[in-house]
């Protein structure tokens, strides 16, 4: 399904920044076709991409990461939106 986008220009445009992280045991940066296709639509749309990982699919770590990551972007504002896929 395609979804077309009507841009409203009577608004400023403010990009946002972005982290993606992967939630997976078999891929890396370099095979991680998925996350390349949703960071190339973030950049597309003139977003800014500030962290990119990869973090094994275990409950565990995917909490403790999870933690850290929005402590820390809760307190630099380095990133608004955290997403989150695997």
């Amino acid at each position: 399904m395609t979804v077309k986008h009507i841009k409203d220009n009577s608004r400023q445009f403010i990009p946002v920044n972005f982290c993606v992280i992967t939630m997976s045991d078999s891929r890396t940066i370099k095979t991680d076709k998925s996350g390349d296709s949703l960071i190339s639509k973030i950049k597309e749309a003139g977003h800014i991409l500030v962290e990119r990982q990869i973090v094994p699919d275990d409950i565990n770590k995917i909490s403790r990461k999870m933690s850290t990551k929005l402590t820390l972007y809760k307190n630099s504002f380095k990133s608004q939106f955290a997403i989150t896929f695997g």
